[in-house]
């Protein structure tokens, strides 16, 4: 029977501004490891550079809304592969891009309709996206992982009203608060009673209830099987 298994969590911060404001499209990933090799914290440059661990280090890894953020997927999902033991699992989860993901939804109906939705501070995304079920399956594979699965996840997101919800995406959120940061101050008001107004739909008794949907996907490394 094998030991205590070991595990890395990758959490994705974009927070670190360019010289002009702008979000820096250097994606620096904190991985904090447990397990009987590692009991540390370290950053890396998560999807540009070495994870810093050896080869087939770990039994799990997961990456919760992150891997959509990072310049370049696979070359993330190539790293997570190689410090992953031959069994070892990956799980990462990214939001949906539909309507069904109300949350998202509102704000972009409201930046549309008051604001304008082409300004971010956020980097342009790459050719390499995994924002779909299908993009998500395809990225895996091509990155050696088998026994690839992905599909969509819902869950109610409890606010006290549509403002909660505007404030949650604008300090909570790495592009939508981006999106957010870059319009200008005369379209916010708008923008922010939009949200309220339309959050007003999924009001009940303890506040507002507002769908959200993100996609899980997940694969073995299957070296040496």
């Amino acid at each position: 029977m094998r030991g205590a298994r070991s595990i890395v969590f990758l959490e994705v911060d974009l927070s670190a501004k360019a010289p002009d404001g702008r979000l820096s499209n250097r994606a620096e990933c904190r991985c904090f490891a447990s397990g009987r090799e590692a009991h540390s914290s370290a950053a890396t440059t998560f999807g540009r550079a070495s994870l810093p661990y050896a080869d087939a280090t770990f039994d799990a890894i997961v990456c919760n809304f992150g891997i959509h953020h990072v310049p370049q997927p696979r070359v993330a999902l190539r790293e997570a592969y190689r410090v992953l033991r031959s069994g070892g699992r990956l799980a990462f989860t990214v939001w949906t891009t539909g309507d069904e993901n109300i949350g998202l939804a509102l704000l972009n109906a409201a930046i549309k309709r008051h604001g304008d939705p082409t300004l971010t501070t956020a980097p342009p995304a790459g050719p390499d996206r995994v924002r779909s079920i299908e993009e998500c399956i395809r990225a895996l594979e091509e990155t050696g992982f088998r026994q690839v699965r992905a599909d969509t996840v819902s869950r109610t997101w409890r606010l006290a009203n549509g403002r909660a919800l505007f404030e949650a995406l604008q300090s909570g959120t790495a592009r939508s608060g981006a999106r957010i940061a870059a319009q200008s101050d005369d379209v916010l008001p708008a923008i922010v009673s939009d949200v309220e107004e339309h959050a007003a739909s999924y009001r009940d008794a303890e506040g507002i209830a507002v769908p959200m949907v993100a996609i899980l996907a997940c694969g073995v490394n299957a070296a040496g099987t």
